[in-house]
């Protein structure tokens, strides 16, 4: 167990007791034995915890960082773009928790006066950020497998969009991992970047050297997303993505993946088609994927633009059928 972790027990056996109090306690004086902390803790009084922050007062400046605190300040800078004093800072603040100090300073504003875009060269990037984002982020969500899986990409999508990762829900709730996937050409398997695409591409075929850098290659992809045409090739790669080039995706992964990708732009029989697909439980093939798009983008509410005749998957003729 790390000391941040042993200081959070320790905050909440002793909710009255300054963190600090309790990390100098933990590392100065028990060594790091969370037992005899805690049962020096146990006798402290307002006198004992004043002459604890004046000896940490005292000590301040002439205090050695231990190696995992300077990995601590390394990993914070590399996945952040912040200095090494204000990595510093967040840290000691959170008592040398590290996702803690992250969800702190992307919380403070701080993200927009420290943040800025890496115009080196590829020739020049140092792919060291990106394996240390790689390993941070696959520590944060627990995975095992060295490939990237659907809970490290929501992990990766937190450190994207600067969010909350503690608050992260079970599924992507935002498609920039799936465009940095489309960019990198990541097609292996369902909802998996395999390690050496994560680091490498980003680095070689994007040229980016950090996490802001890539947000700004993001926001791009976005706006370009905006025109009809290059939507429906992210639509149709989303696909062949989420479905390992199966041709098709079960009826619960599909709707997963439609309320991601289409649900902001308001069609009018949206809806209703995901409420039927799911009584349904139809298999998506790539032909109805493609062609529910088509379909969402014509059809109005009393279905005037339907006709029986066009050549429509026969889910979505039973669909309309159903609301008739």
């Amino acid at each position: 167990m790390s000391d941040s972790e042993k200081v959070n027990q320790l905050v909440s056996q002793f909710p009255n007791i300054d963190v600090e109090v309790i990390k100098y306690i933990l590392t100065e004086v028990s060594g790091g034995n969370e037992q005899i902390a805690a049962s020096a803790l146990k006798g402290f009084d307002n006198n004992a915890i004043e002459q604890v922050k004046i000896a940490i007062k005292n000590s301040k400046g002439n205090v050695e960082l231990s190696s995992q605190q300077k990995e601590d300040i390394m990993n914070f800078k590399q996945i952040s773009g912040a200095s090494e004093s204000i990595a510093l800072k967040y840290l000691k603040n959170n008592a040398w928790n590290l996702m803690e100090a992250m969800n702190n300073f992307y919380e403070s504003g701080m993200v927009d006066t420290t943040f800025s875009v890496d115009n080196k060269s590829t020739e020049n990037i140092d792919q060291e950020s990106f394996l240390t984002i790689y390993e941070r982020l696959k520590s944060l969500s627990g995975s095992k497998n060295d490939d990237l899986t659907e809970k490290d990409l929501i992990v990766f999508e937190c450190m994207l969009l600067e969010k909350d990762f503690t608050n992260s829900g079970e599924v992507l709730s935002d498609f920039s991992v799936l465009l940095v996937a489309q960019h990198l050409c990541c097609q292996n398997s369902p909802m998996i970047i395999t390690k050496d695409e994560f680091i490498k591409n980003i680095k070689d075929s994007l040229g980016c050297s950090s996490l802001p850098a890539l947000r700004e290659k993001v926001k791009t992809w976005k706006e370009e997303i905006e025109s009809k045409r290059k939507f429906k090739e992210f639509y149709k790669f989303a696909f062949l993505w989420a479905s390992k080039n199966n041709n098709e995706l079960d009826a619960t992964t599909a709707i997963k993946l439609w309320r991601l990708l289409v649900a902001e732009k308001k069609y009018c029989q949206f809806s209703n088609l995901m409420i039927y697909f799911e009584k349904d439980d139809t298999v998506i093939t790539k032909d109805i994927w493609i062609q529910t798009l088509e379909f969402l983008e014509i059809m109005d509410l009393e279905f005037e633009e339907y006709d029986e005749d066009d050549m429509w998957p026969s889910v979505l003729d039973s669909f309309v059928t159903s609301q008739q």
